[in-house]
C-alpha cells in the first residue's frame, strides 16, 4: 500500500506557471454540507488519472475544493469526493470506499481568499454531453479559514496533507453516466479550474 503520492500541480500565480513536486502523505475529507466532520482518508485513494474504477452502480462524483499542504504555503485545485451514498450509517463510510481523483491546475491558498466568490460544479457526462448535477457556492459553506482551523488546530493547513472539502453533490443517474467533469470557477479573475475523468463499472 502506497503511504505518500507525489503531486505535481501547475501553479497559476503572478509570475506565471510554476510545477513543484509536493509530496502528500495525509488526506481526509470534510463533509457535506456543514463540513464540521473530517474524515481522515487512506492515502491510495488519492489519484491523478482520468479513468477511476468502481465496483458500485451507487457511487458518484461530487466537486470538492481541495487544499494542498506544503513547506511553502498551501495550493488550492478541484477534485471529486467520489463517494456512494447509498452506504452509511454512517455517512463517513460512503467517502471511505471511492478514489479521489484530483485536478493539477491550482492556485495559491491566498489567491482564493483574495478571490471575493468562487463556486464549485458537479457535471455528469455522457458521449459528448454534460449535464449539471451540483452547483454550490463557497459562500453557502462554512469559511476555508475555519475548516483549516478545525483541521489542523491553528491557521496553517498541516504540511504534506491534503483535504477535499467536499459539496456532496448527488447523480441521481450513476448507471447512465461514463464520467465527471468538477468545476472550480474564481469568479474575480474569470479563472476555471476543471478535471474531468471517467468512469469504468467493474
Amino acid at each position: 500500500m502506497a503511504n505518500s503520492f507525489l503531486y505535481q500541480p501547475h501553479v497559476h500565480d503572478a509570475d506565471g506557471v510554476l510545477t513543484p513536486d509536493l509530496l502528500v502523505e495525509n488526506l481526509a475529507v470534510a463533509l457535506a454540507p456543514d463540513a464540521n466532520e473530517i474524515v481522515p482518508l487512506p492515502i491510495n485513494l488519492l489519484t491523478s488519472g482520468t479513468m477511476v474504477q468502481q465496483a458500485s452502480r451507487t457511487a458518484c462524483g461530487a466537486a470538492a475544493l481541495v487544499i494542498v499542504a506544503a513547506g511553502r504555503g498551501a495550493v488550492v485545485t478541484v477534485g471529486s469526493d467520489h463517494w456512494d451514498p447509498e452506504l452509511g450509517p454512517p455517512v463517513a463510510l460512503g467517502h471511505l470506499t471511492c478514489v479521489k481523483p484530483i485536478g493539477r491546475e491550482a492556485v495559491r491558498l491566498e489567491t482564493l481568499a483574495a478571490e471575493g466568490s468562487a463556486v464549485l460544479r458537479t457535471f455528469r457526462r455522457r458521449g459528448g454531453n454534460r449535464a449539471l448535477i451540483g452547483e454550490t457556492s463557497l459562500g453557502d459553506i462554512p469559511p476555508v479559514a475555519d475548516i483549516i482551523a478545525d483541521w489542523s488546530g491553528s491557521a496553517e493547513p498541516p504540511v504534506r496533507s491534503a483535504l477535499f472539502i467536499s459539496t456532496g453533490h448527488c447523480n441521481d443517474k450513476p448507471d447512465h453516466t461514463e464520467g465527471y467533469r468538477v468545476e472550480l470557477d474564481l469568479l474575480g479573475s474569470g479563472l476555471c479550474i476543471f478535471f474531468e475523468y471517467s468512469v469504468h463499472q467493474l
